[in-house]
């Protein structure tokens, strides 16, 4: 290994864009414009989850790979005592005050499912989505199996061979969703929301994170190559579907020609050494906002259920859109400095 380092520059910036974005597609919903491509962009803005999993999938195994190195092992039992105190307390937070709110007016909807991680299946399970405050939870689930399973799997495979284990699992979710698409009659749900069909982009962030730490990755690129893909995904969100199924190429493969852009601008950012970009994505705000990302994205679909139920909601976008970014980012302030922040010093002692 050529480098220690454990942070990555920019990341905070990356991960309050993610969040920033599926907030805005849960205020604007499917919205209906006279421009089609602007309709077909603001529909497309749940590629966000990807993001975050590609996030997910290239930190958690690179900071694997590196206590290996730098202990000998794999502390297991850290690692998910790490995670408990990362994503449990503002995960059950938000079931309990779901729960609370819609039990009785929504007793169709199997809160228990959620208490052990099991809501995306129960989504799959009904092919519905659920109540408002719940709906960013299913990818939560995907990333908590994802935490649970592959940290276990690389303490059997030399981080010399642990690419083995990411690309067979980006095999069997392509195959999954190959096989879903012939064998499951009403697909479409155990395509978007399966954690085996949705792993392989935790797969290529855990592939991006072996690469990286075996063979370093550096470059210097200006604002105007790294607008190359950003502006190509614009384009892609403009024009294509990402999540129609109709078809077995857009079951099995479509997705990739998203992801790509993806990875080139999430590379593109925490390899780079040009310095006008790291002083850009490194400022403090992006910082502050990144590291309560996380409540931004729990916390945004519970303001918006509140203004809902309690018919708060404000009808004109230009008001909507504001308002939930500006009052979710309190809340989440709030919850980082009175439940996330101790929780973290915590988590420190098990780093």
């Amino acid at each position: 290994m050529k480098e220690n380092k454990t942070y990555f520059q920019g990341l905070n910036a990356l991960r309050f864009f993610a969040a920033s974005a599926i907030v805005i597609y849960h205020v604007c919903g499917e919205i209906k414009s006279p421009f089609a491509a602007l309709n077909s962009f603001a529909h497309n803005l749940p590629l966000a989850v990807d993001f975050f999993f590609l996030i997910s999938g290239f930190l958690i195994v690179y900071l694997l790979m590196q206590e290996r190195v730098n202990n000998l092992k794999i502390n297991i039992l850290n690692f998910y005592i790490r995670r408990f105190l990362r994503i449990f307390p503002l995960y059950f937070l938000v079931v309990g005050i779901a729960y609370t709110t819609y039990h009785s007016s929504n007793p169709e909807v199997d809160f228990t499912k959620y208490t052990y991680f099991w809501g995306n299946f129960w989504m799959i399970e009904t092919g519905k989505w659920t109540v408002e405050m719940l709906n960013p939870l299913w990818s939560i689930c995907i990333e908590e199996h994802f935490y649970l399973i592959v940290p276990l799997l690389m303490m059997f495979v030399s981080n010399k061979k642990l690419h083995y284990l990411f690309i067979s699992i980006f095999a069997i979710s392509f195959f999954f969703r190959f096989y879903t698409f012939f064998a499951v009659e009403y697909n479409w749900m155990t395509i978007y929301a399966h954690t085996l069909s949705r792993c392989d982009v935790l797969a290529v962030g855990g592939l991006l994170a072996y690469y990286h730490f075996h063979h370093t990755i550096r470059f210097n690129l200006n604002l105007y190559l790294l607008l190359i893909p950003v502006i190509y995904l614009g384009m892609l969100m403009g024009i294509v579907d990402n999540s129609d199924f109709t078809t077995l190429f857009f079951a099995t493969c479509k997705k990739y020609v998203f992801i790509l852009p993806l990875l080139l601008i999430l590379m593109g950012v925490i390899f780079n050494d040009n310095i006008r970009i790291i002083k850009y994505l490194q400022n403090p705000i992006f910082n502050y906002l990144g590291k309560i990302s996380y409540g931004i994205y729990m916390y945004h679909s519970v303001l918006i259920g509140f203004l809902l139920r309690y018919d708060f909601y404000p009808k004109a976008l230009w008001v909507q859109i504001p308002l939930i970014l500006i009052g979710t980012i309190v809340i989440a302030s709030v919850s980082f400095f009175v439940i996330e922040q101790p929780l973290l010093n915590l988590k420190n002692k098990f780093e």
